[in-house]
Formats: structure tokens, C-alpha cells, sequence
């Protein structure tokens, strides 16, 4: 399959399908308490416009999301730089600021 190398175990890796099972499940019980009912065929809707506008948000979240990682990087290489400089103290407010905003990213995500 491709020219990837195979996968290998890592001791802090995640089995990822009861992730998706779980997210499934959550999704069409959202859905359910919304529209009051899961999705079921021939509802009035076209399906294939609904799943065409969902590709395209998720295409806007996963540019979102590439622009976000190059940031951090750049933000992580400028850590390095200055840990390495000796300039522990805005190492650390920089590193401070990452997490402040992945924390704030997780507290908005789970409410």
C-alpha cells in the first residue's frame, strides 16, 4: 500500500477505531436530539450537496489546522533557539503562551 513504511507500535499510541466508533455514535445521538431523528434515507434533503458542503468545510478546518501546526512549529523552533541561547525566561513564555491556547482550545472543544 503506497510507499509508507508500516506502521509500528509506539508505547504511547491509541487504537483509533473506538475513537471513531465513539465519535459516530456521539455525532448521530447530537443529531437525533437535534433534528429528532438520525439520518434515514429519502428525508427531503440532497445528500450528495449536504456531503459536498461538509468536504468543503472540512477542508477549510484542515487549512485551519495546517496554518495553526506551522505557527507552533516556527513558535517551538523559536524555543529551541532561545533555550539553546540561554534565554530560558522567554523560552518559557512562549511555551507558556502554546499552552494557554491548546488549553483553551480543550476547554471549548468539550463544552
Amino acid at each position: 500500500m503506497g510507499s509508507q513504511p508500516a506502521p509500528r507500535n509506539h508505547i504511547k499510541s491509541n487504537e483509533v477505531l473506538n475513537h471513531v466508533i465513539s465519535e459516530i455514535i456521539n455525532i448521530s445521538n447530537r443529531g437525533k436530539m437535534a433534528y429528532g431523528t438520525r439520518l434515514r434515507t429519502f428525508n427531503g434533503r440532497d445528500g450528495l450537496m449536504d456531503a459536498f458542503e461538509e468536504s468543503v468545510d472540512q477542508t477549510f478546518y484542515l487549512k485551519q489546522k495546517l496554518m495553526e501546526f506551522d505557527v507552533e512549529t516556527k513558535e517551538i523552533l523559536d524555543v529551541i533557539s532561545l533555550l539553546n541561547s540561554g534565554d530560558n525566561k522567554e523560552a518559557l513564555e512562549i511555551l507558556y503562551e502554546i499552552i494557554k491556547r491548546r488549553t483553551h482550545e480543550e476547554d471549548t472543544t468539550n463544552s
